[in-house]
């Protein structure tokens, strides 16, 4: 299902990019993951709530993914869509708009600045 399917495309993404040896990339993408971890950490810290029900693993996988995947930042009401229930939604979409910004994935027109997503 939809769990199953998350985690297959992260893990065909990142091992397509380490065989076309496009390790910055990789570190890239490793660092966003990191980045929700440690959003998701703190968000159940505060709220004293499990990690995963702030933010199940495949949908946290499937966000990273978006982030890198989408030519526009990611919106609070794309997160929510997608299933993120979590009162620090806007938290997490600095953090993904601050990656981008700091990784040049989103260009000023709209476009992903590496071809290679």
């Amino acid at each position: 299902g939809e769990v199953l399917r998350a985690h297959k495309r992260w893990v065909n993404h990142l091992e397509s990019l380490r065989n076309a040896g496009k390790v910055d990339r990789l570190e890239q993408l490793e660092d966003l993951k990191s980045r929700i971890e440690n959003w998701r950490l703190e968000s159940a810290a505060l709220y004293k709530m499990a990690p995963s029900t702030v933010m199940p693993e495949h949908l946290l996988v499937k966000v990273a993914y978006s982030t890198a995947s989408s030519p526009t930042p990611i919106e609070a009401a794309s997160l929510h869509a997608s299933g993120v229930r979590s009162s620090g939604v806007e938290d997490l979409t600095r953090i993904l708009a601050e990656w981008c910004k700091e990784t040049n994935s989103v260009s000023a027109a709209g476009r992903t600045s590496n071809d290679n997503v």
